[in-house]
């Protein structure tokens, strides 16, 4: 991890695209899998668990926008770039 992604907070790497656990560049890659290296799907509900479980949060958080913001991309591309008013 570079110095200034350590030098970041975890929710400051989420922002900035790198994972808050071990600040890895999450452009390209599976953000729910990369996440399953670090945690279970299913974090136990205890108080020294609550910040894996916080940091998992932002992951699937991240996920979510980037499928939205597919989705959204996807949706735009099919729209007809001029399209003719109906006569």
């Amino acid at each position: 991890m570079s110095p200034e992604v350590q030098a970041m907070s975890p929710a400051q790497r989420m922002t900035a695209g790198y994972c808050p656990e071990c600040g890895l560049n999450l452009t390209g890659i599976n953000v729910i899998s990369h996440s399953r290296e670090h945690w279970p799907q299913v974090i136990p509900d205890r108080a020294d668990t609550q910040e894996a479980r916080v940091r998992q949060r932002m992951m699937q958080n991240y996920y979510d926008a980037q499928v939205a913001a597919a989705a959204a991309a996807a949706a735009q591309a099919a729209q007809p770039a001029n399209p003719t008013p109906a006569a």
